[in-house]
Formats: structure tokens, sequence, C-alpha cells
């Protein structure tokens, strides 16, 4: 997510807030752990990052039993 998120920063994460908008998640697909900005469009969502490196993918309705939201992200810190 570079330049929004960089490795290695904290991140606060509100367990709470679960449903899809178009935000920032942390989130299970296919066993992987992702961070990625999510835009909930009908009968899929588009996953996909502010780092050009790491193309968008999208999940669509049949593929959602291998996609697991865990958390919304609402903070980056930055280290100095």
């Amino acid at each position: 997510m570079e330049p929004t998120i960089h490795d290695g920063v904290l991140i606060m994460v509100d367990t709470k807030r679960t449903n899809l908008t178009s935000a920032i998640y942390a989130f299970t697909y296919d066993g992987a752990l992702f961070v990625k900005r999510l835009n909930h469009l009908p009968d899929v969502l588009e996953a996909y990052s502010i780092n050009k490196e790491y193309p968008p993918f999208v999940i669509d309705k049949h593929q959602m039993n291998a996609f697991k939201v865990t958390v919304r992200v609402v903070w980056v810190g930055h280290m100095i």
C-alpha cells in the first residue's frame, strides 16, 4: 500500500467495522493475508493497492467463500 502504508509501520484497526464500504481493510483471501483498499460493488469486491507494483484483483460472488474480512484499517502511524 505504499506510499499510503509503508512496510513495517503501525496500523490501528477497528474490529467492529467489518461491513464493507469503500475503505482499507485487512482481510484473508485464498489463504493469504492482504491490506488493500476494497471497493464494494454489486456482486463483486475490487481489491487494489495504491502501489502500482501490485495489480488490482476482483473477488466475485462465486469466490466469496475464500474471502474473510478481518478488520478495517482506521489509522496509520509512521515511525521516526
